[in-house]
């Protein structure tokens, strides 16, 4: 009877290996897909503004480009082979209270009470990342204005021997 429930076990196994490479293919496939549709839509918008939308500092062609370097493969990221395992876990913490209420139910109570707590934890986990991932984020933008106005203006800087400058202005965004 052991060596059955052992061969079950890895047939489970081999057949999680599969279902996970599966959903992981078909995710990955659907974020390029959304995220090239983003991309082509928000470029799509951003040559459709106004002229005076560019002259706004929070729009300068520097910054809007890095935004869309940027924001599209944070949507992909969001929505790859990771929402498949949110999915998972969801399913897996669901079914785990079902089993312990059916086999001791007062574990199961004592495991929903730690939840709440295990929550709060994450959630102060996540805004703090959150928050750093916005400074880095207005940083990143912003280098990326000084670096594409550098380019655009290689021969001035070059002529006035602003190249150190503009490397140390772009180089403090990035730490």
């Amino acid at each position: 009877k052991g060596h059955l429930y052992a061969l079950l076990f890895i047939a489970l196994g081999a057949v999680n290996c599969i279902t996970f490479v599966i959903s992981c293919y078909f995710f990955g496939l659907s974020s390029e897909q959304l995220t090239m549709r983003l991309r082509l839509n928000t470029f799509r918008n951003m040559l459709s503004m106004h002229m005076a939308f560019n002259d706004e500092p929070k729009n300068a062609p520097g910054k809007l480009c890095t935004r869309l370097a940027t924001d599209a493969p944070m949507v992909k990221s969001a929505i790859d082979y990771r929402l498949g395992q949110v999915v998972g876990s969801v399913v897996s913490v669901v079914a785990g209270v079902a089993i312990g209420f059916i086999y001791g139910w007062q574990m199961a109570l004592l495991m929903l009470g730690i939840f709440p707590l295990a929550g709060i934890g994450q959630f102060i986990q996540l805004r703090y990342m959150e928050g750093r991932n916005k400074n880095d984020n207005m940083n990143l933008e912003t280098a990326g204005k000084i670096a594409t106005e550098a380019m655009e203006n290689i021969r001035t800087v070059q002529a006035l021997t602003l190249e150190p400058s503009v490397h140390r202005r772009f180089c403090s965004y990035l730490d």
